[in-house]
């Protein structure tokens, strides 16, 4: 089983320490409404999750899920120990199955569609084995002491620098998995086409002479092409990208300064301020007037 932490979700340590030998471990259940992160300090260690015993040795980790009850179901030894860590994920790491080239398109994870408007969702993910042995277990085990130090001990941006440290411990966990699995992550030619085209869109979106000619000049590729590579990375077409990109910023000059409409649509590519503002109503739900007028008003109440 494998969890995904994407650059969306907000990740926050709510607490962590480590225990040496805890036979209260052993005796008392254990659940709570955070993500558990249990990595072995010296093994073995006894660990009941779900009706599942498992014998931890050192260095192996284990991540559970909110509310899922688990303890010891056995004692462990005086010199045996572990780190635990909570920590809140926010929206909840998504789970997913096992890991089969079929199943997981760990290149699309890995590379993502890097969009600038926030309709599209990105895919860009970490991979987390819900159990595993990493090879850099002493790197790993750092950076849980540096997270135990520093909560013991607060100083400053204390809650702050714990939850950068476990995201860095989070991502050397899933590059130790794929180096371990000998994972073919490098993205394809096609995705450096995208990047390409991606960058051409972002600089020249307004520009209304950028057409299918000018982006195969641009990039010396046929416009099919362009088309097909965009729309399997970004999951939209290059036309729906650019509208939204439009959109995006019409809204913002809409918000921000009283620009007459019909010089918006010019600004930001429209030849047609009728047709701009039936793509508008069509995105928002609301005219150009309306959104600008709705906007003022939020703003003369907080003032």
């Amino acid at each position: 089983m494998f969890y995904t932490l994407s650059t969306h979700n907000r990740i926050d340590v709510k607490w962590a320490d480590r225990h040496m030998g805890d036979g209260m471990f052993y005796q008392t259940p254990h659940a709570n409404p955070y993500f558990n992160l249990i990595m072995v300090t010296e093994g073995p260690v006894y660990l009941q999750a779900v009706g599942d015993n498992m014998t931890l040795q050192s260095g192996e980790m284990v991540l559970l899920e909110p509310w899922e009850q688990h303890g010891g179901w056995r004692r462990i030894g005086d010199n045996s120990g572990f780190f635990w860590l909570q920590f809140e994920a926010c929206p909840a790491l998504a789970r997913i199955g096992e890991w089969t080239k079929q199943e997981i398109d760990l290149k699309k994870m890995l590379a993502g569609s890097n969009l600038r408007t926030g309709e599209f969702p990105d895919e860009d993910k970490l991979l987390l084995p819900r159990r595993y042995l990493p090879s850099n277990q002493y790197e790993l085990l750092v950076l849980l002491e540096r997270i135990v130090h520093g909560l013991k001990f607060p100083q400053g941006y204390f809650r702050f620098r714990a939850s950068l440290v476990l995201g860095q411990f989070l991502e050397l966990l899933a590059d130790d998995w794929l180096h371990h699995h000998h994972a073919q992550t490098s993205p394809p030619t096609s995705y450096l086409t995208y990047r390409k085209l991606l960058l051409l869109l972002h600089e020249r979106f307004c520009d209304p002479l950028l057409n299918k000619a000018e982006m195969e000049r641009a990039l010396d590729r046929n416009s099919e092409y362009l088309s097909h590579v965009f729309k399997q990375f970004a999951g939209v077409t290059i036309v729906e990208y650019i509208q939204s990109l439009r959109l995006q910023l019409a809204k913002h000059l809409l918000r921000s300064g009283d620009k007459p409409i019909q010089e918006i649509a010019g600004v930001t590519g429209f030849a047609d301020p009728f047709y701009f503002s039936r793509l508008f109503k069509k995105s928002a739900g609301i005219t150009p007037t309306q959104y600008r007028e709705a906007h003022r008003s939020d703003k003369e109440n907080k003032d």
